[in-house]
C-alpha cells in the first residue's frame, strides 16, 4: 500500500470548551466536531439534530410541470417508461419511480441501457424501441441532462420526456416537458447535492403532495441504498435520507433486499452505511458490470421470497465473477510493471490490455491508486478502439488534464477524481506521453494519497463511553468519514498471527497503558516492525460485541516508525523519480542523494542480518534507512541489485540476501559512478 500523507485536523480549544458546557457532549466528540468545521453550537446541533427536515420538493425547478404530466398520464392511461442507469443510483432509482407508478395505477415499464452496447444516458435505438412499444413518456432517472440530441430526436416522435438527474447540467438544457435537476443555476431549493434516487424520491414526494413521512416509509431502504451506493456527501438532506433510510431498511419487506442482505450474510438490523457500500451496493452494480442491470431492478421489485433469494444468489455469482475478473486483469497489469519496473517511477501510470472487460477497469483503476498512490488510466483494446477509466489523487484533478491531450482522443469525460475516455489504440502511446507531459509541467512534485485524522488520542480517549459516542457521527460516509485517530509514540510488545497469519494483531504500550491492536489484511510475515519498535498509528475505533460483554476495538489503518517525517520523504520520492526519468538534478541535490561507501556496507548488513525481506520498499525504508533520506536509500538498493549482493523482486516487494556473497568492489557499479560524477560536476 503506498504511504499517504496524513493531515492531523486542529479543533478551536474555546469551541471544544463552549461545546462541552452548552450540551451533553463529550470533550472527545467535541473535539472531532471542532476540527470539522463543526464547532459551532448552531452547526453541530444542525449536523446531530434528528429533526431536521428536507426541503419542500416543489421548490426544485419545473416540480410542479413534472407532476402535473406524470398525473396526466396516469389519469390518461397512457404508456410511461422509466429509463434508468446501470449503476446501483440508477438501479435503485428505476425500482423505487417504477413501484410507485404500478401502484399509483400508471401503465408504466422501465428500460435500463446495456452498459456495453448502448452505454450511459438516453440514445437514439432506445428511444426508437420505446416508441415501437407505444411509449409516450418517457421519466428519466440518474440521466438524461446531456442528452439534448435524444430529447430532440423524442420529441420529434411524439414523446413526451421528463428529465430527472443531479448530474451538471450544460449552457443549454433539454427540450422536455419538466427537467428537474438541483444543478440548474435557476434551481432554488437549497441543497444541491441529492444522488439521482435523491431527486426521483423528490418527485414521489411532490406526487404525494410533500409527504416525506409516508414516502419514507415506503421507500427509505431504497433511498438509502441509492444514495449511498453513488458516495455523494453525507451530509444535509442526504444525511437525513440515509439516516431514515437505514432504519427503514433493519425492518424492509422488500423479498429482494432482504434476499441481498442473505447472500452477502448481513443481518437486516446490523446494517449500517457501511455495510451497504461494501456488501449491497457491489452486487447491484455487478449485475450491470457483468450482465445486465435490469436484474437488479427486478430483484428489487420481486414480491416472492423464492424467487427474490434465486435472483439474489445470481447477482452473487456476478459479483464473485466481477472480482475474479478485476483480480486477472489487475495480476496481468502487475506482471507487466514487473517486466517494466520503472513505469513506476512516472508521475502518471497507464495500463492497456487487449479485451479487458470496461465493466471493471475502472475498480482495477482504483486498486492501482490504493497500491501505488499514483494517478493513472486502464485502458482495454477492444479492435483498435481504446476505451479508458481513469482514477486520481486529491489534487491532480484529471478532467483539465485529460481535457488537455484532447486532440487524441474521440470522447472523454469525468471529474477531478474519476474520468473516462475513448481514443484510437494507436494513439495511446502518444496520449501517455502526453499526459505524462502535462504532470512534469504542472507539478514538480506529484501530490500524494491523504489520510486524514481527527485528533490525536491519548489512552484516557480509549473509553467505552468516549467510543460509543462516535456513533452520533452516524451514518458516515462521503464528507463525513468514519473518524480516523492518530496513536503517536507507542511502542509494540508483541506481534502476533491471526487467521493463520492473514491478519496481524498487536500489543501496545501505548501513554503507560497496554491496548491490543488489530491489523486486517496485513499478513504477519509481511509485518515490517519488530517487537520493540516505536511507531506512530492511525487507527479507528469501535465498539466490539462478544459473549454478552463490550470492549473498545483498535483497528489499524495505517502504520509508519514515530515521528517520521512524511514532507522529506515525499520530497526525496520525488527526486527519486525525476532521477530515473531523465529529469535534471542540481550537482547539489546529487551530493545529498549519492551514498558513502560506510552508508552502503551499514544498510547491506542490516539486510543481511534480515535475510528474507517482504514487503513494501517505502515501509522497508522506515525500518532501515536511519537519517538516510529516501532517494539516496532507494539508489543504494539499486547498486546494491546491480551488483548482485541482494535479490529484490522487479517491485522490490521482496528482498533476499545470498548467504555466502564474493566480495564486491563498490567501482564496479555505474551507477554510483554516474551519482559522484554528477555530485561532482
Amino acid at each position: 500500500m503506498a504511504i499517504k500523507k496524513w493531515l492531523l485536523k486542529q479543533a478551536d480549544e474555546s469551541q471544544v470548551r463552549n461545546l462541552t458546557a452548552h450540551s451533553d457532549l463529550t470533550p472527545f466528540l467535541a473535539h472531532i466536531l471542532s476540527a470539522r468545521g463543526l464547532g459551532t453550537l448552531e452547526k453541530a446541533s444542525a449536523f446531530l439534530s434528528d429533526e431536521v427536515q428536507p426541503s419542500d420538493p416543489f421548490l426544485m425547478a419545473d416540480m410542479q410541470l413534472a407532476v402535473e404530466r406524470v398525473r396526466a398520464a396516469i389519469d390518461g392511461g397512457e404508456s410511461i417508461a422509466v429509463y434508468g442507469d446501470y449503476d446501483c443510483d440508477g438501479v435503485t432509482s428505476t425500482a423505487m419511480l417504477y413501484h410507485y407508478l404500478s401502484f399509483a395505477g400508471a401503465q408504466v415499464g422501465y428500460y435500463i441501457p446495456d452498459r456495453e452496447k448502448e452505454g450511459y444516458g438516453l440514445n437514439r435505438n432506445a428511444v426508437d424501441r420505446l416508441h415501437a412499444g407505444g411509449i409516450q413518456l418517457i421519466i428519466t432517472v440518474d440521466n438524461g441532462i446531456s442528452s439534448l440530441d435524444e430529447a430532440a430526436y423524442a420529441k420529434s416522435l411524439g414523446i413526451d420526456l421528463v428529465i430527472t438527474d443531479h448530474h451538471q447540467p450544460g449552457d443549454t438544457l433539454p427540450d422536455a416537458c419538466a427537467v428537474v435537476n438541483p444543478h440548474r443555476l435557476d434551481c432554488p431549493c437549497p441543497f444541491k447535492e441529492l444522488a439521482g434516487v435523491g431527486v426521483a424520491f423528490k418527485l414521489i414526494t411532490a406526487l404525494e403532495d410533500g409527504d416525506y413521512t409516508s414516502m419514507l416509509e415506503q421507500y427509505g431502504d431504497l433511498l438509502a441504498v441509492g444514495t449511498i451506493g453513488d458516495v455523494v456527501p453525507l451530509i444535509g438532506e442526504n444525511r437525513f435520507f440515509v439516516r431514515k433510510g437505514l432504519e427503514t431498511l433493519h425492518y424492509t419487506e422488500r423479498p429482494g433486499l432482504i434476499a441481498l442482505m442473505e447472500n452477502a450474510g448481513i443481518h437486516p438490523t446490523d446494517v449500517d452505511a457501511r455495510t451497504v457500500a461494501f456488501s449491497i451496493v457491489p452486487r447491484i452494480n455487478a449485475t450491470g458490470r457483468m450482465s445486465s442491470a435490469s436484474e437488479a431492478v427486478d430483484l428489487l421489485l420481486s414480491e416472492d421470497d423464492e424467487e427474490a433469494a434465486e435472483k439474489a444468489r445470481k447477482i452473487g455469482a456476478y459479483n464473485s465473477k466481477r472480482q475474479a475478473v478485476e483480480q486477472e486483469i489487475l495480476s496481468q497489469i502487475l506482471s507487466s510493471l514487473e517486466a517494466a519496473p520503472r513505469k513506476l517511477d512516472k508521475r502518471f501510470l497507464v495500463a492497456c490490455g487487449k479485451d479487458w472487460h470496461p465493466g471493471v477497469i475502472g475498480i482495477v483503476s482504483a486498486r492501482l491508486l490504493d497500491r501505488f498512490g499514483k494517478p493513472n488510466m486502464v485502458l482495454t483494446d477492444e479492435g483498435g478502439i481504446a476505451r479508458g477509466s481513469a482514477r486520481s489523487v486529491d489534487g491532480f484533478p484529471l478532467y483539465p488534464a485529460i481535457k488537455a491531450c484532447s486532440d487524441l482522443l474521440t470522447r472523454f469525460g469525468g471529474h477531478a477524481k474519476a474520468a473516462g475516455v475513448t481514443l484510437r489504440t494507436s494513439n495511446v502511446p502518444a496520449f501517455e506521453t502526453a499526459m505524462l507531459q502535462y504532470a512534469r509541467e504542472m507539478y514538480d512534485v506529484m501530490p500524494q494519497p491523504v489520510l486524514e485524522l481527527d485528533k490525536s488520542l491519548r489512552a484516557s480517549d480509549l473509553s467505552l463511553e468516549a467510543v460509543r459516542q462516535l456513533g452520533i457521527l452516524e451514518p458516515c460516509g462521503e464528507r463525513n468519514p468514519s473518524p480516523v485517530f492518530l496513536m503517536p509514540n507507542a511502542l509494540i510488545r508483541g506481534v502476533y498471527p491471526v487467521s493463520e497469519g492473514k491478519h496481524t494483531r498487536l500489543k501496545l504500550s501505548f501513554d503507560s497503558e497496554s491496548f491490543y491492536a488489530i491489523c486486517f489484511g496485513m499478513p504477519t510475515p509481511d509485518f515490517p516492525f519488530p517487537v520493540n519498535s516505536r511507531v506512530d498509528l492511525a487507527v479507528s475505533l469501535e465498539i466490539n460485541h462478544y459473549n454478552g460483554q463490550e470492549s473498545v476495538s483498535i483497528k489499524v489503518r495505517d502504520i509508519r516508525c514515530a515521528g517520521f517525517d512524511q514532507d522529506a520523504f515525499f520530497s526525496a520520492k520525488g527526486v527519486y523519480e525525476k532521477l530515473w526519468n531523465g529529469e535534471k538534478l542540481s550537482p547539489r541535490v546529487y551530493q545529498k542523494i549519492t551514498p558513502s561507501r560506510s552508508e552502503l556496507g551499514t544498510l547491506y548488513k542490516a539486510l543481511s542480518a534480515l535475510g528474507n525481506v517482504r514487503g513494501d520498499v517505502d515501509m522497508l525504508y522506515m525500518r532501515l534507512s536511519g537519517n538516510v533520506n529516501f532517494c539516496k536509500f532507494r539508489l543504494m538498493l539499486d547498486i546494491l541489485k546491480e551488483l548482485e549482493l541482494i535479490h529484490p523482486s522487479p517491485l522490490f516487494d521482496a528482498i533476499s540476501v545470498p548467504q555466502a556473497t564474493v566480495k564486491k568492489d563498490l567501482s564496479a557499479s555505474r551507477i554510483l559512478a554516474r551519482l559522484c560524477r554528477n555530485a561532482q560536476a
